[in-house]
């Protein structure tokens, strides 16, 4: 049974039927596989795939995980490592110690269902037993008893186990146009009213999240540490680089102290491709010099699709070749693309230590994430909805779309319903 993560619904904006039936889909692809490609899930009813951080947990065939009374159970020993925490076992107690990388301790015997989290009890739905020379604990004991951590289920066909354990979230927003002008009552992601961004970058504040550049959260992926004062990250983003980010949203950010990173089409700087005009080099100058405003690629010249007739219409020209293109000519033709706007960037206003794209639509496949590698782009976010984490591909970090008509409180309520 195969379920393709590009057309899956589940993948899109929904209710919490996403985060219940679906998260652990999505842990098994989001950090590690392509968009491109289609997961194979090989799990039974006697016999559960499990992931932790979206990687797939290989166990030892006399312990299996296993379906027990309704209950999955796993073993302790062969979970706990990929959590970055420790576990002894006890052998005359029957009891295991869990101390996760927090300072938490957990504590679970063999026969019985109490549990203690920093000797607080909690009660676990099947007692732990032996199988195979491990302790077999019931997933429950690490959404309840680790900090920042969820269990989902997906039953059949599938039967797969995600486990989030992860002790920050980034969520990336991602806006367009900011204008006092845009239309209400469209729901569009594409143009938002300016007292509305206003509500939004408010709310966002005062849930205390901290805006931080890519580069910061590229620190954070490699070293673990976040800048200092920031116990909630967040990374707001705008594509395609309108002239009403620079006058309508750059104030506001600037009000609330909200860092933000603007991703622009480097062909377009300073004119009106369409009927909004996008920001100049002086005008993306004054917002980098702020501090607050990082200047990416949304590549030089390929946010545009392809005519239907000389190449895929529903497909961007980085995303796809032309149909009399060759392998080596589509690579050497958004390589050129990709390095003009590394180029333009970083002659007008000089680039910092980590270089991010945004693809065009959100389209990519292997070969753009080789090709952007190769140019000198370390972070790429997708639209995919979705937080990223620390562990999520470089290439396929997951953005919320902020809506039109979406108020601060229902923007704040889409973030949390994200688990992976």
């Amino acid at each position: 049974m195969t379920k393709n993560v590009l057309n899956s619904k589940n993948f899109q904006k929904g209710g919490m039927s996403k985060k219940i039936i679906s998260a652990s889909l999505a842990l098994a692809i989001g950090f590690g596989a392509l968009c491109s490609t289609e997961k194979a899930f090989a799990g039974t009813a006697s016999s559960p795939d499990v992931y932790v951080n979206g990687k797939q947990i290989t166990f030892s065939s006399d312990s299996a995980p296993e379906l027990f009374n309704g209950t999955t159970m796993v073993p302790i020993s062969q979970i706990i490592p990929s959590m970055g925490a420790t576990v002894v076992y006890n052998g005359t107690t029957k009891e295991s110690t869990i101390t996760d990388n927090d300072g938490t301790v957990i504590k679970v015997t063999i026969g019985s269902k109490t549990a203690y989290k920093n000797g607080v009890p909690f009660t676990l739905p099947q007692a732990p037993y032996i199988k195979g020379g491990r302790t077999m604990v019931p997933t429950r004991t690490f959404s309840q008893g680790f900090n920042h951590t969820e269990v989902n289920w997906d039953g059949s066909p599938n039967y797969v186990v995600g486990i989030v354990h992860d002790t920050f979230k980034f969520p990336i927003i991602m806006y367009h146009s900011i204008s006092s002008a845009a239309p209400t009552g469209t729901g569009s992601g594409a143009e938002m009213p300016t007292s509305q961004f206003a509500e939004q970058i408010a709310a966002l504040k005062n849930a205390g999240y901290d805006g931080i550049s890519f580069d910061e959260y590229l620190t954070y992926k490699v070293t673990g540490n976040l800048p200092s004062g920031v116990d909630k990250p967040i990374i707001i983003t705008f594509d395609d680089g309108y002239e009403n980010n620079y006058t309508e949203a750059f104030p506001i950010l600037q009000q609330y102290g909200m860092k933000a990173t603007m991703f622009v089409v480097t062909n377009q700087m300073g004119q009106t491709p369409g009927s909004l005009k996008h920001f100049d080099w002086n005008q993306a100058q004054i917002m980098k010099n702020s501090g607050l405003i990082d200047i990416q690629s949304h590549t030089h010249d390929l946010h545009k699709k392809h005519d239907g007739v000389t190449g895929p219409a529903s497909q961007s020209l980085l995303s796809a070749p032309y149909y009399n293109e060759t392998q080596t000519q589509y690579e050497a033709r958004i390589k050129a693309d990709l390095q003009a706007s590394y180029n333009a960037i970083k002659n007008n206003i000089g680039i910092g230590n980590t270089q991010t794209l945004a693809y065009p639509y959100g389209q990519t496949n292997a070969t753009v994430e080789k090709v952007a590698l190769e140019v000198g782009f370390d972070l790429a976010p997708t639209v995919k909805f979705g937080v990223a984490f620390q562990d999520s591909p470089r290439h396929q970090l997951d953005r919320i779309t902020a809506n039109e008509g979406q108020s601060g409180s229902s923007l704040l309520a889409e973030i949390d319903q994200y688990s992976y």
